[in-house]
């Protein structure tokens, strides 16, 4: 949790002090980072790649849809600006203003999944009752479920597009994690400890209930494991971190005194 902190604290020094340009450059790792994280838990899954081959490279898409046992699961990275305040919102204006990214991510849902029921190319893949989508933030904003960002605005402030989408994914379907809610997610998933299907629908009858929703994704995956496992991509980049320092230690140590 230490190391969590600092990397947190360097991100919000960083976006303060080169703003949008930090963004815009970080936003391609980030997302490129959630891909490879859904490769590791080994489940059949389709990336923003191999999606927009199929249907165009100027659609609307997310970086990863997890095929799951009778449901579509989306997964959307948003690398963004999201300050200390988002999370302290009194203001509906400001609230909305301040969660744009969010609710874009929740637009794209929408989107990917009427396009990926058009697309003759994925036969009847995708044709399932359900989505869900997992909206993917560089850091936590504690805005639970989609719904419970909905109540943050105004009425009719954000709304769903069509009947269609809403019957197909509510915004009790989507949830708003941090990245590191959504790595405990993966090594669940790599252990076999969760099925994500199972998962997301015991979480959207949660959300249904304000005495049952939860805030943080986490406490929905608490059931299922004793240990969170750190993602093998953390590990290696760790321990190659860490071959270099020792590397340089003992170079260092070569060195004649001066």
């Amino acid at each position: 949790m230490f190391a969590r902190g600092v990397e947190e604290a360097v991100h919000l020094k960083l976006s303060e002090e080169f703003g949008e340009h930090y963004s815009l450059s970080f936003s391609r790792v980030f997302e490129q980072y959630v891909t490879e994280l859904a490769a590791e838990t080994g489940k059949p899954h389709l990336t923003e790649a191999e999606y927009k081959a199929n249907i165009g490279g100027d659609a609307p898409s997310v970086e990863v849809i997890f095929d799951g046992d009778d449901c579509n699961v989306f997964v959307e990275a948003k690398m963004s600006l999201f300050a200390d305040d988002v999370l302290l919102q009194d203001n509906q204006n400001a609230a909305y203003t301040k969660t744009k990214r969010v609710r874009e991510g929740i637009g794209q849902g929408w989107r990917v999944g009427r396009l990926l029921r058009e697309t003759a190319q994925f036969g009847n893949r995708f044709h399932k009752a359900q989505d869900f989508l997992l909206v993917v933030t560089s850091r936590e904003l504690i805005l639970g479920s989609g719904e419970m960002l909905q109540r943050l605005y105004e009425p009719d402030k954000f709304d769903y597009p069509d009947a269609e989408a809403a019957a197909r994914m509510p915004l009790t379907n989507v949830f708003v994690l941090s990245i590191e809610d959504y790595e405990c997610l993966v090594g669940c998933m790599r252990a076999g400890e969760v099925d994500i299907s199972v998962l997301l629908k015991k979480s959207s009858e949660a959300n249904k209930d304000g005495a049952t929703a939860r805030l943080f994704f986490s406490d929905f995956l608490k059931e299922y494991t004793n240990k969170w496992t750190q993602p093998t991509l953390v590990t290696k980049a760790r321990n190659e971190a860490e071959e270099r320092m020792l590397e340089v230690f003992e170079n260092m140590g070569e060195q004649p005194n001066a």
